[in-house]
């Protein structure tokens, strides 16, 4: 008998020790998670907090940020994937605001694009997943669209004839017209083309396509009458007929040149 409540007391005294070390270890996790949690609140808080301070682009404040999620990383869990995600987030509306605001004025100012255009590619080297961001997506666009216009806006427009008396064949201005004033109508009828309008220097050299167009055909009339001229001046025996099919051909892509004319006549 006295075995049997001595067996009792144990068996008690087991099941007190276990729900001890249960209260223990749920404690132990509810402060984890607490810790945790605590920790998230006040590293977002401060992540806002120092965006929030400065209005500008930080490519310092941007890494820092960064590396204090890594520091912490382990304590944080899967809330790091979470803190970086925000980090993003902040990094991209600052440069999308700035960005865009730029492009906005008439006096746009390409090394401030240039700059931003370099931290866009900072970020998306940090933080790769951002790729697919559509604040990102509709940044890049923009910015291929300002450099394809302002490259057509200070484009030489000018063609070399390279005129070949073995085949009496030259380059097409025709061609040449026709490919840049369809790149000026796609930039123009681009869904992005509104964000870049307004820039003076784009607008301004994009309407000037047609004339300075007309004014390289003059030249390059002139310069492919002359390399015809020069190249059957130095042809022994002469062949008048194949000049006649070059003069011909001259006649109906460009009109008449005096000098190219005179020299047919006199061939």
């Amino acid at each position: 008998m006295k075995a049997l409540k001595l067996i009792a007391i144990a068996v008690v005294a087991l099941g007190v020790i276990i729900g001890l070390l249960f209260l223990s270890g749920s404690g132990s996790s509810t402060t984890v998670t607490g810790d945790k949690s605590r920790l998230m609140e006040k590293m977002k808080g401060d992540l806002l907090t120092e965006w929030n301070a400065s209005q500008e682009w930080d490519t310092d404040l941007f890494d820092n940020s960064l590396d204090k999620l890594k520091q912490n990383r382990h304590e944080l869990g899967d809330g790091y994937q979470t803190l970086v995600d925000l980090t993003g987030e902040l990094a991209c509306q600052r440069l999308d605001s700035l960005m865009m605001g730029e492009f906005a004025k008439s006096d746009c100012n390409h090394t401030q694009i240039e700059v931003y255009g370099n931290a866009l590619d900072h970020l998306l080297a940090k933080i790769s997943h951002f790729n697919s961001n559509a604040n990102v997506k509709k940044m890049q666009e923009t910015m291929a669209l300002y450099l394809s216009a302002r490259s057509l806006a200070h484009r030489s427009l000018a063609l070399a004839p390279n005129f070949k008396i073995e085949t009496n064949e030259w380059r097409s201005f025709a061609s040449h017209s026709s490919a840049i004033k369809k790149q000026c109508s796609d930039i123009k009828a681009h869904p992005l083309w509104t964000n870049i309008s307004n820039i003076t220097e784009i607008t301004n050299g994009l309407a000037q396509i047609d004339s300075r167009l007309q004014a390289a055909k003059g030249t390059f009339k002139t310069k492919l009458a002359h390399e015809i001229i020069d190249a059957y001046a130095q042809l022994d025996p002469h062949d008048t007929e194949r000049l006649t099919q070059a003069h011909s051909r001259f006649l109906r892509e460009l009109g008449g040149d005096n000098d190219l004319n005179q020299f047919v006549l006199n061939y």
